[in-house]
């Protein structure tokens, strides 16, 4: 037993569930807490951990349920008892409590509790309280990621999220969206008519028409713009009337958050560049994503010149390999920083890129890579495996072949892929 877990035992010998303190209580729950992270055992106590959830201190209630999500399994039929205490704080007078008992839902429902908590919740969404309403809408999406949920069970907490999506509240709006991914991802059909409200929205958030508060580092409500691009990105993708509904407003936003000049911006002009190589292609968005990539790839941060690459990747896998090949300089310089992240997005790409006409370049690169210390085996392996493809596929000549491939096999030594010792 370490110092720190006989320490933390000797000082809750003296916290008790019997008292009437909600400090004491309070301190106990921790206790319990913490002692479960260290390993011990504290089946003893769930019966009091469930107990405590129905205490009508709102401190000792909110902590109870934190302490019932990390000591009891949601698939325990002990589940079912916290489901009354559940159930009746749903049904409270006062709103924190509601609150509190939607946010404890999704840490312990399986299938079958979803069902029998999915009308509730769907009941609350129409709740007085905004706070009760975004909660809600929040615990819906949880509900919507349950393990073998019923589809139907999905189809009814659709309806629900598209009817809150005008809400006049943005944030209550916001809560919706998170739901409506998922549903969309999973089939974007039924959704497409959407499309007008979504870029409705996303140009009142992209003029600032939501408020200061929605303001993060100058940029008017980042984290709306950049969700709800997600949302048209996948929208888009293969239908050629949604993407061109798209354009207009994703240019509007492509071009306001370039004038902003901030992490924040940057985040909204990446997916920009992303919804432009997901949806059908049109060369006026092409050649703005190939703009910001290129600004992205020069510049100093790292986070940055990973994200230029992994557009430009985007643009390769999409069969246009040819507009990045200007870029190769550039990418060939990523790919000898000493940032790891960074050196093996550019691998991809530069493996994406590689053809007769620049196989000798893109070869002699990737094995001072493999030669990298830095660079863990598994790497190193992965990246001689490819080498060899990429010999075999666009190899000059034979001369050049077994040159280079007995190049790579010097420098790869114990790592070297399987297949060359044919």
């Amino acid at each position: 037993m370490t110092d720190i877990s006989k320490r933390i035992i000797k000082e809750g010998r003296g916290l008790s569930s019997r008292s009437e303190n909600p400090r004491s209580l309070k301190d106990f729950l921790v206790y319990l807490v913490y002692i479960n992270m260290l390993g011990h055992d504290t089946s003893w106590a769930v019966a009091t951990v469930i107990q405590l959830c129905g205490n009508k201190n709102l401190q000792v209630k909110r902590t109870a349920y934190l302490a019932a999500s990390l000591l009891i399994d949601p698939m325990s039929e002990l589940t079912i008892l916290l489901t009354a205490t559940i159930q009746a704080d749903l049904r409270s007078d006062n709103y924190l409590t509601v609150c509190t008992a939607l946010q404890a839902i999704p840490t312990i429902a399986n299938a079958e509790l979803a069902g029998v908590f999915l009308p509730e919740v769907i009941g609350l969404v129409r709740h007085e309280k905004d706070a009760v309403k975004k909660r809600a809408l929040t615990t819906l999406h949880s509900l919507l990621l349950v393990e073998g949920l019923d589809q139907s069970l999905a189809g009814d907490i659709g309806k629900v999220l598209i009817d809150k999506l005008a809400y006049k509240e943005p944030a209550v709006m916001f809560a919706v969206l998170p739901g409506l991914y998922d549903l969309i991802d999973r089939d974007p059909e039924p959704y497409k008519g959407l499309v007008h409200y979504f870029t409705n929205i996303l140009k009142q958030a992209s003029d600032g028409k939501l408020g200061r508060n929605w303001v993060v580092h100058r940029a008017p409500a980042p984290f709306l713009q950049v969700t709800l691009l997600r949302l048209l990105g996948r929208l888009g993708q293969g239908d050629a009337k949604v993407s061109k509904d798209i354009q207009s407003v994703l240019v509007d936003v492509w071009k306001r958050a370039e004038s902003l000049t901030s992490q924040a911006g940057n985040a909204i002009l990446f997916e920009c560049m992303k919804v432009a190589t997901s949806i059908v292609p049109s060369d006026a968005l092409y050649s703005m994503a190939l703009e910001s990539a290129a600004m992205f790839l020069n510049s100093a941060d790292n986070n940055l010149k990973c994200a230029g690459i992994e557009v430009l990747t985007r643009m390769i896998e999409d069969g246009d390999a040819g507009k990045v090949a200007e870029y190769q300089y550039a990418i060939v310089t990523a790919l000898r920083s000493s940032d790891v992240t960074l050196k093996g997005r550019t691998l991809d790409l530069l493996f994406r890129m590689a053809g007769p006409n620049n196989v000798d370049v893109v070869f002699t690169e990737v094995l001072q890579f493999v030669m990298d210390d830095a660079i863990d085996d598994e790497s190193r392996r992965y990246a001689s495996s490819r080498l060899l493809e990429m010999a075999e596929r666009f190899a000059p000549s034979c001369s050049w072949f077994l040159d280079s491939v007995t190049e790579m096999l010097k420098k790869a030594g114990a790592v070297a892929p399987a297949a060359a010792d044919l």
